[in-house]
């Protein structure tokens, strides 16, 4: 399993990568209070599904939501990691405690 460090910077490679293939401006640093959403010029909520996507696999874990956003709030990097690294060991204990 990946730690939540771990986790914030493949969140931070996904993001860098899809803005510049977009040919958006990349954030110059990437701390765990930045907001992605609102946060990097043109990243949205699509974006974010997208990431989560990605990682799904690599995390090895379903991702049923959009873990950038908490209703119409965006999340900071820090709280998203977190959130994806709680939903990391719920898939490894299949939803077990």
């Amino acid at each position: 399993m990946l730690t939540q460090a771990e986790i914030k910077d493949l969140l931070s490679a996904n993001i860098r990568e899809i803005q510049e293939l977009s040919g958006r401006p990349v954030p110059p640093t990437f701390d765990e209070d930045l907001k992605p959403i609102g946060g990097c010029q043109g990243f949205d909520s699509i974006n974010g599904v997208e990431v989560a996507v990605r990682l799904a696999p690599i995390l090895g874990c379903d991702i049923n939501c959009n873990p950038f956003a908490d209703g119409n709030s965006a999340l900071t990097l820090e709280a998203i990691a977190k959130r994806l690294c709680e939903m990391q060991k719920d898939g490894a204990n299949n939803g077990k405690t």
